[in-house]
């Protein structure tokens, strides 16, 4: 079964048991699987979305299915239960997370790569190498100088004599 499907039948089930066990009658959230970066969910409550990271939600399947569906519903339903004044992971979430049978975690242990690769660009001066972001290289080559702020002199780019 694609992971995008047992995403969907999770959060079905998921917001059974807590509309049942809170008596309410929410309405199933939008889920969407665009979110990139370090962050495995994503709750909206003004939008009643949940946003997941489709990389990790191809890589670890079920497993993370498991964990980061309930969580970030969790998120919604205590929103909509208790108010936006509530602390996002305090003890309406958590109370939340144990109707689920899930225990109450903050963070993931997956490993994520960063959702891009910054470009550094190696310049150099009297003592040692330099990297600069794609951003002050671009300064430099439309005439901004910058300096070393350990000896004061100009950076130049290249490896220099610190080449490795």
């Amino acid at each position: 079964m694609l992971p995008e499907r047992i995403a969907h039948e999770r959060l079905t089930q998921d917001l059974a048991t807590l509309n049942q066990a809170l008596g309410r009658q929410d309405s199933l959230p939008r889920l969407r699987f665009d979110l990139r970066g370090r962050c495995a969910g994503l709750a909206l409550p003004q939008q009643w979305t949940i946003r997941l990271n489709n990389a990790l939600l191809q890589e670890h399947g079920a497993e993370f299915v498991d964990d980061t569906v309930p969580h970030e519903l969790a998120h919604l339903v205590a929103y909509a239960h208790h108010g936006r004044r509530i602390r996002p992971h305090g003890a309406e979430w958590a109370a939340l997370m144990g109707v689920l049978g899930r225990p109450a975690t903050v963070c993931h242990n997956y490993a994520v790569k960063p959702a891009r690769q910054l470009t550094r660009h190696t310049y150099h001066c009297v003592c040692q190498r330099h990297e600069l972001s794609s951003i002050r290289h671009a300064r430099v080559l439309k005439g901004q100088r910058y300096q070393c702020r350990r000896c004061g002199q100009p950076l130049c780019p290249g490896d220099g004599p610190h080449g490795s």
